[in-house]
């Protein structure tokens, strides 16, 4: 999959989610090619340029998950210490392609008290299927 492609995906699967779950899931999300120096390809939220500039603290609360051995394209986690601007989801899209999701007003575990999310995820998990089965393409 081209990352045009992926990006309409995942703007279609973002609406979907918020029709499931009465309200917004995610406000923001990044595609970023993680790497000696990461590098944001493409962006989606209420901030702008802000979001490279904070990128390493919004990124810590899901480091190690990010960064763990046992990822495979299609695989997807979240984090209940992703609180205001720090992520608090992934998706891995290809080898070191990462989409993280943040909520930047509300973290996971406010998201998932309400019982719509039960809905809403398997929109989440559908997409996360979707790249397993068609990988994002990306070289710089």
């Amino acid at each position: 999959m081209k990352l045009d492609e992926a990006i309409r995906s995942i703007e279609q699967c973002s609406e979907r989610m918020n029709a499931k779950y009465g309200g917004i899931v995610f406000d923001e999300w990044i595609i970023v090619l993680m790497g000696k120096t990461d590098k944001i390809l493409a962006h989606s939220g209420p901030r702008g340029e802000e979001i490279v500039l904070d990128f390493g603290t919004d990124t810590k609360a899901i480091h190690d998950l990010l960064h763990a051995s046992s990822n495979f394209i299609g695989d997807f986690g979240f984090t209940h210490e992703g609180h205001g601007t720090r992520f608090d989801a992934y998706t891995v899209l290809s080898n070191n392609l990462f989409l993280l999701w943040n909520k930047t007003d509300r973290s996971t575990t406010h998201i998932t008290r309400n019982p719509s999310w039960q809905v809403a995820q398997i929109e989440f998990a559908m997409l996360a299927k979707l790249f397993k089965a068609n990988p994002v393409e990306y070289s710089e």
